[in-house]
């Protein structure tokens, strides 16, 4: 009888129902760095999902042949400082080519022609090999978590292409491929982190106009 009235308040107490902050606090070290590890990793994979679209194992014959030899590799290069440091130096010449292309005879000269062609198909290779990394869900690429920088890559590279009648309006071509160096702030976090809180700020002016209104009003 007193070995099973022991055992009754520490059954009633819960204190081996669920690992209290203690016991997660004196895990080992080891233990902590890998799950802060595991987390980084996951966060730094960005819109690429490890999931049932690129899991090999979930599918059978050429689809698998494809993610384990295409798909996968698509998604090590376009996860890769050297990819990201390509399209950054394509963006970077992209930009300079739109000032060069306004002097005259610049618009046709040969060099010029050829250099703007390479900078189009890096653009529109970075973009397939995007959608490659996907897996069998090449759709992902316009739906997944960089959805908008996504798809205004994508609609910038087709305005872009030469099959894409603009008429005379060279002007116009001049803005679509200006507008490619906005690509450039994807690339560098820190400039996105700029313009993200230059954006994030633009709610408050509103504000700051009706405090200037009021002031201006109380003592006109």
């Amino acid at each position: 009888g007193g070995a099973g009235g022991g055992d009754t308040p520490k059954a009633m107490s819960g204190q081996d129902t669920a690992p209290t902050q203690q016991d997660e606090e004196s895990l080992p070290v080891e233990d902590k760095t890998a799950q802060e590890s595991a987390a980084q990793e996951e966060e730094d994979e960005g819109p690429f999902v490890t999931d049932k679209y690129i899991d090999p194992e979930q599918w059978q014959g050429l689809a698998k042949l494809w993610i384990v030899n295409v798909s996968i590799n698509s998604r090590i290069i376009a996860l890769s400082e050297t990819f990201n440091g390509v399209i950054l130096v394509a963006i970077i010449i992209a930009g300079a080519l739109v000032g060069i292309q306004t002097y005259p005879g610049m618009e046709t000269d040969t060099l010029v022609v050829t250099v703007d062609n390479i900078i189009l198909v890096t653009f529109c290779l970075e973009i397939v090999v995007k959608m490659v990394a996907e897996g069998m869900a090449p759709w992902r690429y316009f739906t997944s978590k960089e959805w908008r920088w996504n798809n205004f890559d994508f609609i910038i590279v087709m305005l872009c292409m030469p099959f894409v009648d603009l008429g005379n309006s060279i002007a116009l071509l001049r803005l679509f491929r200006l507008m490619r160096l906005a690509k450039l702030v994807r690339k560098v976090p820190q400039l996105q982190m700029i313009i993200m809180g230059l954006v994030g700020g633009l709610g408050s002016i509103g504000y700051i106009l009706l405090l200037l209104f009021l002031v201006f009003y109380l003592f006109a």
